[in-house]
């Protein structure tokens, strides 16, 4: 499997509140899930936002979405953590600014 690197908006990205609230929307699709096509939905609207909101750093003809697919569930749950709405959808910097 090919390596990339998620980097997620940080806090002074502009556009916080619209990520925020999107990543609700996103979390209340899974918890409300019915189906596992509902879940599936979900998944892949996260995957969207990933793609359309985040850093991403991968080889040059890497099928990112592909990568995103294959991940362990730990891998999953680290990203979901790092965009998910209790970081506002922005990861604090290291220095704790």
């Amino acid at each position: 499997m090919q390596e990339i690197t998620i980097l997620p908006p940080d806090q002074h990205k502009a556009g916080f509140l619209q990520r925020f609230m999107a990543i609700i929307e996103l979390e209340e699709a899974l918890v409300n899930a019915r189906t596992s096509q509902d879940v599936a939905r979900a998944y892949n609207q996260l995957i969207d936002f990933v793609l359309s909101e985040c850093e991403i750093h991968a080889p040059e003809g890497a099928d990112v979405r592909a990568v995103l697919m294959a991940m362990s569930r730990a891998e999953w749950i680290n990203l979901q953590r790092a965009v998910g709405s209790s970081n506002g959808g922005a990861v604090p910097p290291p220095n704790g600014d």
